[in-house]
């Protein structure tokens, strides 16, 4: 096949210029065994195609292994424009069928991005450098040594946001930790600086929420600067149980041995007495000091180590039988095991005083008197098995 050669040296001139007005035709057709079409440019594009149609033309278009290749030798390997504002528009348009990557980017130097985003803009706003939306899956993820990476020169580094319903458990960041990993991490060196910190906008939720066994964890010392509202009633502290006392239970009274293990109290005015255990009918321990374990709760645990109340308010279990309980009363251990009594002698009640009934027991035995003790226990209550002390 004849080189045909045209050369043009007027300004915006075409050396050649095919008109093609037929459906499917093609205004230029070329065939090589390595390259079909070449273009050179000198001071611009080597090859420029505009498409001025409205319903998807491409202004260049290639078919193949590689549907279009660019090598850039000193900036740019393809570049693409849009001056589009509806419809979404892009520069460089990626779409990916039957399982591929609608973009994709490859780098090999060191620091260097396999896709990089700039927003230029320095008037406005809100603009993205990197934009990913999904429809059932990942707007934006990344694999790797470090997932998705975010550097703020001006303000946050990595930004999450969602108008997602509450009950599908909706986030704006979310982070899970498999087997070995944390769920969300952070790090801080400035001094006063928090490595996570959670602020909510108004006063209707917590600024942190944890859930868990434990639910929190601190090395080192906290520092509350508001009121720390606990949920319990009392302050306990845990004592062991002597192994072969199987009545330890919520509410019971006992008093210690001669290595300061617990056990249900058996005879009256006993001035061993510890206290109430902790955790009787509707009160539970706001505060347990001296846990040894984890927070797990379980059978084994709780027979080997109990509660005993130290301040505030439990219930405790009562025995009316020979003097009613009254609002007021100071209590002592009685003769039926792991039970308070209401102490009638005050030089017996030296040192036997458990606490100070804060609901009254007319006669019989209940479960359950309110009180608040004294020494280890401060307090005692269970409706159905005790008497609150005060």
């Amino acid at each position: 096949m004849a080189t045909v050669e045209n050369k043009t040296s007027n300004q915006e001139e075409h050396a050649f210029h095919g008109v093609a007005e037929g459906k499917d035709s093609i205004a230029f057709f070329g065939q090589g065994a390595a390259v079909g079409v070449r273009g050179d440019g000198s001071t611009w594009h080597g090859v420029a195609g505009i498409s001025t149609s409205t319903t998807g033309g491409h202004g260049v278009y290639g078919e193949g292994h590689t549907g279009v290749g660019g090598v850039g030798l000193t900036w740019i390997g393809v570049y693409g424009e849009t001056r589009g504002t509806e419809n979404g528009p892009a520069g460089v348009w990626g779409e990916g069928r039957e399982g591929g990557s609608g973009v994709k980017g490859h780098a090999r130097a060191q620091n260097a991005a396999g896709v990089a985003g700039y927003h230029l803009a320095e008037d406005v706003d809100g603009g993205a450098g990197v934009l990913g939306e999904s429809m059932r899956g990942h707007g934006v993820r990344g694999d790797g040594v470090v997932g998705v990476s975010g550097v703020g020169r001006r303000w946050i580094g990595v930004y999450g946001e969602t108008d997602a319903p509450t009950e599908v458990g909706a986030a704006g960041v979310w982070g899970e930790g498999k087997e070995t990993g944390d769920g969300v991490k952070g790090h801080a060196n400035g001094p006063g600086k928090a490595a996570v910190v959670g602020i909510h906008l108004s006063t209707r939720g917590p600024g942190v929420f944890g859930r868990g066994n434990p639910a929190g964890l601190f090395e080192g010392n906290v520092v509350v600067t508001g009121d720390l509202i606990l949920a319990g009633a009392d302050v306990a502290e845990q004592f062991d149980v002597v192994s072969d006392d199987g009545d330890v239970r919520p509410g019971s009274v006992v008093v210690l041995d001669s290595v300061g293990r617990i056990s249900t109290t058996v005879q009256p005015y006993d001035t061993r007495v510890a206290g109430i255990v902790s955790g009787a009918g509707d009160r539970a321990p706001a505060l347990v000091l001296d846990r040894e374990s984890d927070g797990v709760d379980s059978a084994a645990s709780a027979s080997e180590r109990q509660p005993l109340a130290v301040v505030g308010k439990a219930w405790c279990l009562a025995d009316a039988t020979g003097e009613p309980i009254r609002v007021g009363d100071l209590l002592t251990t009685a003769r039926r095991a792991g039970h308070a009594m209401r102490a009638t002698s005050r030089v017996e009640s030296i040192g036997a005083v458990i606490g100070k009934a804060l609901t009254p027991l007319e006669r019989g035995v209940v479960s359950s008197v309110t009180t608040s003790a004294q020494g280890w226990a401060n307090e005692s209550s269970d409706p159905d098995s005790c008497q609150e002390r005060s």
